[in-house]
């Protein structure tokens, strides 16, 4: 390999070079290399004080260019230099982007049943269109001047959420030895009594009888609402008196979970809160009791959550819980009394009388106080007078704009359609692209053959033609399983707009959860888009294999993916997509290539870089 620096717009060749101990590449960071120059005393220090931000690159023996990017660090040694190279990606870091891509912002004027959304500029803010005079004054179709220009965001901001609680009004006690008190002591917290339920004998060595269901209702809701988000709080706790004389039982370990459920699509689901007490091997007796309290929030659209609650007679009526108790030991329980204790139960449901859709749709023409979106009956999307709307940018343009600020090329090699409205200040480069990239769904990664940086969406990257086999990678292989799939992606906006977006799904196993927090976005439209799209990415499981082999391999390139067979373990032969790139010197002349495949995360760097 050979190590260049710009010497002045001519590339000239580095002398005197030891090792590369590792050049790095990777999607969604810039990437990273090490030289050592074979030095004496510091003699280089004349010549490499000055060289900062230096642009460099390595390229094999064949010419191509492996590595690409600028000096950043120099550190000497009394017989060595060492050159610490960034990727030309660093280039985002280090530039500031400041730009206003709010082009407009007013207030609904009128709804009509048509595709026009009659809007006007509240000058005196009395939310009052005064006519003519605050109209707005756009030319004829000023935001439909190119292919995918400009794009319309809708802030529901007249649409007031309810909210209604609902009590303990019934409770189920079932196979207990025992119990006091009733659903009346469940209606406020710490006012001194409680529910109580004792049982001592279980079904199995896993699961108990006793359980408590209890019913919580109230005010009646239409069920022809929308239903925002639900609160439950609670108080409850589990008790064990557990008394043991018998010594053969010097291995016996035992705990107990008290969980909580929630009735759920004709079936109970756990909510993820638990009361846990652990029973160590003793002889005697021995109380040991777990309280626990606090509040668990759903979220998801408004035909998910309605699914917790049951409706009738064209009202939501009620929401059942139940606590359950399970255990997991070494032995056959004995000589022990278990309760469950009750003390508080509420719920808070959070609905609007009028459903909106976030809206986030390319503007087809204009007028002075107008705007028509094709095919929308405005009438039919929730949309009310005097809601804020943006125009926002559309997201190449964007990108444009950052790449002509860092001043390298990027080239978009995914179809975008996504629009943002925001006002990009105090942040670098690297935070506007990562902005896009999770709005749209791209990965994005340095070509250091063509000196650019690439976006890319995860279905476009290209076959690289090339079938891996046991023949190619021989035992150097490793593949990473992880349970990182994720459940729940969540999106905090600017939190006087109340901007909060989730996404769900419900059949992703697990309680992994993610989230965004950007007070830069202003509409439920740009929240909900990041949160579906990422969510779309992440709710499956992504493995990550890791193949070491001889030579450059100068097709597995970033933005590829590569059909890969495995005949040990036995899994299924699959396209993987290429992550990360890790190439070092391998012998006297020799180049090891390591891939990372898959678009999971493995190495510390990968983690650091996602955080």
């Amino acid at each position: 390999m050979k190590l260049y620096y710009d010497n002045s717009g001519t590339w000239t060749e580095v002398t005197a070079v030891v090792s590369y101990p590792t050049i790095r590449k990777m999607n969604n960071m810039y990437g990273s290399c090490t030289v050592i120059l074979r030095d004496f005393e510091g003699s280089l220090y004349g010549t490499w004080y000055t060289r900062d931000f230096t642009e460099m690159k390595v390229e094999d023996d064949s010419s191509n260019i492996i590595f690409r990017g600028f000096l950043i660090a120099k550190t000497y040694f009394h017989n060595q230099l060492v050159l610490e190279l960034a990727g030309l990606g660093i280039k985002l870091d280090w530039v500031k982007f400041q730009r206003n891509y709010i082009l407009a912002q007013g207030k609904v004027a009128a709804i009509h049943a048509d595709a026009e959304l009659h809007v006007y500029n509240d000058v005196n803010e009395d939310d009052v269109d005064d006519g003519a005079s605050e109209d707005f004054g756009w030319g004829v179709n000023q935001w439909t001047l190119g292919s995918q220009d400009t794009g319309l965001l809708i802030v529901d901001n007249t649409n007031s959420v309810t909210q209604k609680v609902w009590v303990c009004s019934a409770d189920i006690v079932t196979n207990d030895d025992s119990h006091t008190g009733d659903f009346n002591d469940l209606l406020a917290q710490d006012e001194g009594s409680n529910m109580e339920i004792r049982e001592s004998n279980p079904i199995s060595d896993t699961h108990f009888i006793a359980q408590l269901e209890v019913q919580l209702d109230g005010f009646n809701i239409p069920d022809s609402v929308y239903i925002q988000q639900i609160d439950i709080r609670y108080k409850f706790g589990h008790d064990n008196l557990w008394f043991n004389q018998d010594p053969i039982d010097t291995d016996s370990s035992y705990l107990a979970q008290l969980g909580l459920y929630i009735y759920y699509d004709g079936g109970w689901q756990y909510t993820g809160r638990s009361a846990y007490t652990i029973y160590p091997y003793f002889i005697g007796s021995q109380h040991t009791d777990k309280w626990v309290s606090g509040t668990k929030t759903l979220i998801g659209t408004a035909a998910e959550l309605a699914k917790y609650v049951t409706a009738a007679g064209g009202f939501f009526d009620h929401l059942d819980l139940k606590l359950d108790l399970t255990s997991r030991n070494l032995w056959e329980p004995r000589n022990a009394y278990h309760w469950i204790w009750a003390d508080y139960f509420e719920v808070t449901v959070h609905y609007i009388s009028q459903d909106i859709s976030p809206i986030m749709e390319p503007i087809a023409s204009n007028t002075a106080e107008g705007i028509t979106i094709t095919g929308f009956d405005w009438t039919a999307t929730g949309v009310a007078v005097n809601d804020i709307f943006y125009i926002g940018q559309n997201t190449t343009q964007i990108l444009n704009d950052i790449s002509g600020d860092v001043g390298i090329d990027i080239a978009i090699s995914s179809t975008l359609s996504k629009y943002i409205a925001r006002n990009f200040k105090g942040v670098q480069c690297i935070d506007a692209l990562d902005s896009i990239c999770q709005l749209e769904g791209l990965e994005w990664y340095e070509d250091y053959a063509g000196n650019r940086i690439v976006v890319i969406k995860k279905a476009d990257f290209v076959d690289n033609g090339i079938d891996l086999t046991s023949a190619n990678y021989e035992w150097t292989w490793e593949f990473e399983d992880k349970c990182n799939q994720i459940r729940e992606f969540h999106v905090w906006g600017r939190a006087s707009y109340n901007i909060h977006a989730a996404a769900i799904d419900e059949s992703v196993s697990g309680y992994a959860s993610r989230q965004i927090i950007d007070d830069s976005i202003l509409t439920q439209a740009d929240a909900q888009e990041v949160a579906d799209t990422q969510l779309a990415l992440l709710k499956d499981k992504r493995p990550s294999i890791k193949l070491t082999m001889d030579g450059i391999n100068s097709s597995l390139e970033l933005g590829t993916k590569t059909h890969i067979t495995f005949v040990r373990p036995t899994i299924a032969q699959a396209f993987y997509h290429i992550r990360l790139i890790e190439r070092k010197p391998k012998g006297i002349d020799g180049i090891e290539t390591t891939i990372f495949f898959g678009l999971g995360e493995t190495t510390d760097i990968e983690f650091i870089g996602k955080a």
